[in-house]
């Protein structure tokens, strides 16, 4: 069991006051109030893709506070190697999908030799795509390319030295690596930027006309202001000089 020890000296929630005074008639009075906050941790835990015999089941963290008392905050240990692909699914883990090549990391260079493993590991990876493909098919964010795309990506690295069960585990897989949606956002958002500065840019060369400026005073303002060569300056300024 690993233990971690950390002084808890400041916590990240506003400041409680644990005074009131109430005046009456009477006079002054103070009352004193205990206010209680409580905190709920998510129920967490640490992924491990690769383990030893000896790793613990949990991770603990010790956490002496202020006044002597101490805590014992512990996290448990998911071992990939522990889960089959049946729980996989069952417990809908499908994150740890693409990592489930690695349980084959030491035995890659064997099963490369022998035609038999080699169909074995094929067929496997055959029906975790069609257990995925069934498990995610009313799932339209884009969950089953995303993770496929992971699967091929740790296979392809995994398999580098193989080149031949590298293309044949790919077939399986769909071969193509297409684009995450992620990447697939990320281009729209560059794209749009892009189509952004093209706007500015023609906006600042038609403000230079209306101003009467010259072409060669236009380019050296779009230089300045877009950090770009004199050369794609002027192509612009010509571009838009109509």
């Amino acid at each position: 069991m690993r233990c971690l020890r950390y002084n808890l000296v400041k916590a990240d929630f506003p400041e409680i006051h644990a005074f009131y005074s109430l005046d009456s008639y009477k006079g002054e009075r103070a009352w004193e109030a205990v206010l209680f906050l409580t905190i709920r941790f998510p129920r967490s835990c640490v992924i491990y893709l690769r383990t030893t015999a000896t790793m613990p089941d949990e991770e603990v963290m010790e956490i002496e506070m202020p006044d002597g008392q101490v805590i014992l905050y512990r996290v448990p240990v998911l071992k990939l190697r522990n889960y089959s692909i049946d729980e996989i699914f069952e417990k809908n883990l499908l994150i740890l999908l693409p990592y489930y090549i690695i349980n084959y990391e030491k035995k890659i260079s064997v099963i490369a030799k022998d035609e038999v493993r080699i169909r074995m590991l094929i067929q496997e990876y055959r029906e975790i795509v069609e257990c995925l493909a069934e498990a995610t098919k009313k799932d339209e964010s884009g969950t089953f390319q995303d993770i496929l795309q992971m699967m091929r990506e740790l296979v392809r690295y995994l398999l580098r030295k193989q080149p031949e069960l590298r293309e044949r585990m790919g077939d399986v897989m769909g071969g193509k690596v297409l684009p995450l949606p992620s990447d697939k956002l990320r281009e729209e958002r560059e794209a749009g930027l892009q189509q952004g500065i093209s706007q500015t840019i023609s906006a600042v060369i038609e403000t230079c006309k209306e101003f009467n400026e010259t072409k060669e005073d236009t380019v050296q303002r779009l230089v300045k202001k877009f950090s770009m060569s004199s050369e794609d300056a002027l192509a612009l300024v010509e571009e838009h000089w109509h």
